[in-house]
């Protein structure tokens, strides 16, 4: 299956891509931003790799997530296609994740 990352995905890769950059230096960011890419890629020979992401119930789409050291990384699979949505820091409030996908 392909891979397609939306919008809002990017975005964070982005967020945590400058944030490790400033904090932690480019070796770690580096690191840090493959083990995210390397375990996405996975996807797409194994797209139902991830769990079930019961907390967000969407009619539309069936949500699944796959952890990534301190991330979640938010998927739906339509038409053949892996959808990354989101990136979520697992060290943050895990309500403000259900507001995210409202």
């Amino acid at each position: 299956m392909k891979i397609f990352w939306l919008k809002p995905a990017l975005d964070d890769l982005r967020k945590i891509r400058a944030y490790y950059t400033d904090n932690a230096g480019l070796i770690s960011t580096g690191k840090r931003i493959r083990k995210i890419t390397e375990s996405i890629s996975c996807l797409s020979a194994n797209p139902f790799l991830g769990k079930d992401a019961v907390e967000i119930k969407r009619p539309s789409q069936q949500y699944r997530y796959l952890v990534c050291g301190d991330y979640k990384v938010f998927y739906y699979i339509k038409n053949n296609v892996v959808k990354i949505a989101m990136l979520w820091d697992c060290c943050q409030n895990p309500i403000r994740l259900i507001d995210k996908f409202k």
